[in-house]
């Protein structure tokens, strides 16, 4: 696995964003996807968080893109110690991540994968790879 797919650009995937689907169908054989079981559970919620008659059908369309797209990473005792490395070092700073997005980034330094997102705050994370495919760029 070489990229580690946000939840802002799967969001974007579920939407139709024709830069983003584009730039992941155009991705080289050589790069493999996953995203973290912390996306899965934030996507989830999104779903859940439709008007009731949509649920089903939101939450059957997350976990099918989920599915068809990328493998789902778990959380491991190694990403937790990351985790809270991360956020001690980034605290004393006032720079610390929001929490489902410190252990995404955790994910991706544990793993070395570039972490596809849109959210400019990770670029606060030393030694993370990041790239905005919701601008049509790519590895």
């Amino acid at each position: 696995m070489t990229h580690l797919l946000d939840t802002s650009i799967l969001v974007r995937v579920i939407g139709g964003h024709k830069a983003t689907v584009e730039a992941i169908a155009q991705a080289p054989a050589t790069c493999t996807l996953g995203t973290s079981i912390i996306v899965r559970g934030e996507l989830v919620w999104g779903a859940m968080a439709a008007a009731a008659a949509l649920r089903d059908q939101e939450l059957r369309r997350v976990l099918q893109m989920l599915e068809d797209l990328a493998k789902v990473l778990p959380v491991t005792p190694r990403i937790a110690d990351v985790y809270g490395e991360l956020q001690a070092s980034l605290d004393p700073q006032g720079k610390r991540l929001p929490a489902n997005d410190a252990w995404i980034a955790a994910t991706a330094l544990v793993h070395d994968l570039v972490l596809v997102s849109e959210d400019p705050h990770f670029g606060r994370v030393p030694g993370l790879k990041v790239e905005n495919w919701a601008k049509g760029t790519q590895v």
